[in-house]
């Protein structure tokens, strides 16, 4: 993943190299090992069977990369069909030059000094290379002082290769890990500190798991160690995580530590059927998730209904760590946002694409140390899920953040959830979600709000629900149901 860069002047570039080394071993042993693996750093592990030569066994995998930024296509766009082209209108070119060199060497022998002078820089400094050394783009510079816009077959091919070459620089970039042709020599570091390097070390992974075969282990060697049915840890992380997510807390509540320091699992049976059933269907998500959902654990009410929860279990587990009931959780930030959107009928059914811009409060953009543009989305773009909202670390779109979004700056493996006025305040008053209210009283005006209520709750209302609803305007009605306990919660 990304980290946290340092581009001030005056720093040790090795240093913040070592830093992000450091931070993807740990996270390497969170996420997948559930191991905080990150504590052997500057010495043994206090608790779990962990050496510091392991920690740094496991950083000279990810020792030996560079991060280079390959460029990939803009939505519409085809990159290879852009190399494509590029390719062939540079050889258009280069053989139209080659087939008036003589032409051109003429043209460069009579300029005298007065003419000099009326040339651009670029063409000058071209004219200053001997010959021999000029490339195919310092002939083209050449060409083009030489015919300026007199050539109708030279000047539009000119156009489009530069047009081209504009958009395969600017478009979007992703980074990648590429090996070094040479590694990079590791060592463990004396109490983590990187200018004080100790005895060398190779790529090996902790003694305590399910040892690696290879002889001179790589990255690939690693990935596929990880994923290896021996390994005793990484379905049964995956499918803890995936299982929290659904119900709000793991089956090992301490999902990034399996260690002795993390709690036990309160199913451990379930945890193991799972982690193999997730192995036996070739480490299919989607299959995990079927199987999750499709439970009749998942499909329970979150009601404490009176012969179950009302009695013996709700006093004996008001924890529900035996799962007689389902949890009951406020929805995400991103998603409290596509749940007004779509009880609205705005929310755009749009797929991937470039970031979008949604309605904010005014000034929000001058809180950071720079004041950003935030060019406000127009359109389909205007209602697209909050998965795609543009965010700024510094300054988060301030209706996520008052839900409880998590900042830019850390990873976040689970979200903790409060309940504060500022969140009724935010669904009243917010410019965007009073843009949804707008949108619900068209509903209600057409449908009634009996389907108003419907939509925003996945259940109808009762008689007295309605009445009260009934008896305000349709737009305050439609605040109060976007405002409502039930709309923003999975029951």
């Amino acid at each position: 993943r990304n980290t946290q860069i340092n581009q001030e002047g005056g720093i040790d570039r090795e240093q913040f190299r070592i830093e992000s080394v450091f931070d993807r071993v740990g996270t390497t042993g969170t996420v997948w090992l559930g191991l905080t693996l990150a504590c052997a750093q500057c010495h043994d592990h206090k608790f779990d069977a962990l050496s510091q030569r392991e920690f740094y066994e496991m950083f000279a995998f990810f020792n030996s990369q560079d991060e280079p930024a390959l460029p990939v296509p803009q939505p519409g766009q085809d990159l290879e069909k852009l190399k494509s082209e590029l390719t062939e209108v540079a050889g258009k070119l280069d053989a139209h030059v080659q087939a008036n060199l003589e032409r051109l060497r003429e043209w460069e022998k009579d300029l005298n000094a007065d003419a000099k002078k009326l040339l651009s820089a670029a063409v000058t400094k071209t004219l200053a290379k001997p010959a021999r050394k000029r490339t195919a783009d310092d002939l083209r510079v050449l060409f083009k002082a030489m015919t300026g816009t007199g050539d109708p077959f030279f000047n539009p091919l000119h156009d489009r290769l530069r047009e081209l070459e504009q958009t395969l620089k600017s478009g979007a970039t992703t980074l990648v890990l590429k090996e070094l042709p040479k590694p990079r020599k590791t060592t463990l570091f004396i109490k983590g500190d990187f200018t004080r390097p100790a005895e060398e070390v190779a790529p090996a992974v902790p003694a305590v798991l399910h040892p690696l075969k290879a002889k001179n282990p790589t990255r690939l060697d690693l990935a596929r160690w990880l994923v290896s049915r021996d390994n005793p840890l990484t379905a049964r992380v995956i499918v803890n995580r995936v299982w929290q997510q659904y119900f709000g807390r793991g089956l090992v509540e301490t999902e990034n530590d399996f260690g002795t320091m993390g709690t036990p699992p309160t199913h451990p049976e379930l945890l193991d059927w799972l982690a193999v059933e997730f192995m036996d269907g070739g480490w299919s998500l989607k299959h995990l998730h079927r199987v999750i959902v499709t439970s009749a654990a998942y499909q329970q009410s979150s009601a404490r209904h009176p012969q179950a929860g009302g009695g013996r279990a709700g006093s004996a587990d008001p924890n529900n760590d035996l799962l007689w009931r389902q949890n009951r959780l406020r929805l995400d930030a991103e998603i409290v946002r596509d749940a007004s959107l779509a009880a609205s009928g705005l929310l755009s059914p749009k797929m991937g694409g470039p970031p979008v811009y949604p309605p904010i409060p005014e000034g929000v953009m001058s809180l950071g140390q720079v004041k950003r543009a935030w060019p406000e989305s127009k359109g389909d773009d205007r209602y697209r899920r909050g998965l795609y909202t543009f965010v700024f670390r510094a300054t988060p779109p301030p209706s996520m953040s008052v839900f409880d979004a998590p900042d830019g700056y850390s990873t976040c493996t689970r979200r903790l959830r409060s309940n504060t006025p500022l969140q009724a305040l935010t669904l009243l008053n917010d410019a965007g979600f009073v843009e949804f209210a707008r949108a619900l009283e068209k509903i209600i005006e057409r449908e009634g709000v009996g389907r108003a209520f419907q939509r925003c709750t996945s259940r109808l209302p009762d008689a007295e629900e309605k009445r009260a609803l009934a008896a305000l305007p349709p737009f305050e009605a439609a605040r109060v149901m976007l405002n409502l306990d039930e709309t923003i919660t999975r029951e």
